[in-house]
């Protein structure tokens, strides 16, 4: 064996040690420590010129059945810090979702982790510093963006860029707020609106962040799911799956309802033709009771030319419309109240009609929201 062996040998691995361990440390000055901190105080006003910020290497889940919401976000972020107000004047609560190590990340990199509100219905503004400073009762889906930039600008000197989005199958809001603040700094806020997201329609989210995390938000946007009623117990786990392989879609519905895709009334029997191109879900017990259609929730399958016809109907005769998602495809609500429709569901790339038939005063309750919350695309 050659006598070098061993010493170049011992020189590689050394080497190699060193770089290792060079490494380690670069990599540790980016991802900051998890250490719990008291301050709390929500980003505003400039944000640092840093572009740096640490990738996430991990997940962990937020849970609160209460609120019916959960979402994951980075391990770096820390732990979450939960806290609960209500106004300074006026009624409701609010609860507040922050990160142990926002402190930190001000510190090392200029401007502070998402903070997460949950507000009651009845919640109102209790001071001028309350972030997001836009009331959700000012939300008017069926106004267009640039309407909704105009309406919705909170104080004189505001500025606001507002794009309409989808937070798990829920209507929401992007909103980029800019202006001048009072020391004369210019200034960048960005956060999501979310009003009467759970199945009472008593709840708000709003979410507030720096603009330089934009980029690496979007994992979390993804993961938050509003729970319904069954999602933390087991009420679903008991409803009844039907699987339509010609059209493609599954829907779920509680067993003290059916689906059909006609009836006998005189036989008062269900009549379901998987060949068929609409089906109608209702409680059992409305059947017998109502004359055609009892409420309930109805899937149609068009022809090309059939969506196209529906969809310039919709769009010239509705009293109110705004963007959704279903199943992660992209689709249009409409809100059509002189036939006793609730509303219906346009979703193009599959060319279905989601009606929900109620009386014209009627709000959705879980069973309603449950069953069009379940329809899945195969």
């Amino acid at each position: 064996m050659n006598s070098q062996t061993p010493r170049v040998l011992f020189t590689s691995m050394l080497i190699a040690s060193i770089l290792t361990f060079l490494g380690c440390t670069i990599e540790q000055s980016k991802s900051p420590a998890s250490t719990i901190s008291s301050d709390d105080e929500t980003a505003s006003g400039d944000v640092s010129s840093s572009d740096e910020h640490p990738t996430a290497t991990g997940l962990q889940e937020y849970r609160d059945e209460a609120h019916k919401l959960s979402f994951s976000y980075p391990l770096e972020w820390g732990v979450s810090v939960v806290e609960k107000s209500t106004p300074e004047s006026g009624t409701g609560e609010k609860t507040t979702i922050s990160f142990s190590n926002d402190s930190l990340w001000r510190t090392n990199y200029g401007y502070g982790l998402p903070t997460f509100y949950i507000e009651t219905i009845d919640y109102k503004l209790g001071a001028a510093t309350d972030i997001p400073p836009i009331p959700f009762s000012a939300i008017d889906f069926s106004k267009t963006e640039e309407a909704l930039s105009e309406s919705l600008v909170p104080y004189q000197g505001a500025s606001l860029a507002v794009e309409k989005v989808v937070l798990d199958h829920s209507s929401a809001l992007k909103v980029v707020e800019t202006g001048i603040d009072m020391s004369g700094t210019a200034y960048s806020r960005l956060y999501y609106l979310c009003p009467k997201y759970d199945t009472t329609q008593q709840l708000n989210l709003g979410i507030f962040l720096s603009p330089n995390l934009e980029s690496s938000i979007d994992t979390v946007l993804k993961s938050i799911k509003f729970l319904q009623s069954g999602e933390s117990g087991s009420d679903m786990d008991n409803w009844i799956t039907y699987k339509n392989v010609t059209h493609g879609f599954n829907v779920s519905y509680p067993k003290d309802w059916s689906i059909r895709s006609g009836y006998d009334s005189e036989n008062e029997k269900i009549i379901l033709d998987d060949q068929s191109r609409s089906f109608h879900l209702e409680p059992l017990e409305q059947l017998s009771k109502h004359q055609g259609f009892p409420p309930g929730i109805s899937i149609m399958i068009h022809t090309d030319a059939e969506f196209e016809e529906l969809v310039n109907d919709l769009q010239n005769n509705n009293e109110g419309s705004w963007q959704t998602s279903i199943d992660g495809f992209d689709a249009t609500v409409y809100k059509r109240l002189e036939v006793a429709y609730y509303q219906l569901t346009t979703v193009p790339k599959k060319n279905i009609e989601i009606i929900v038939r109620v009386d014209t005063n009627f709000e959705m309750d879980e069973q309603f929201t449950g069953i069009y919350r379940s329809i899945r695309f195969q």
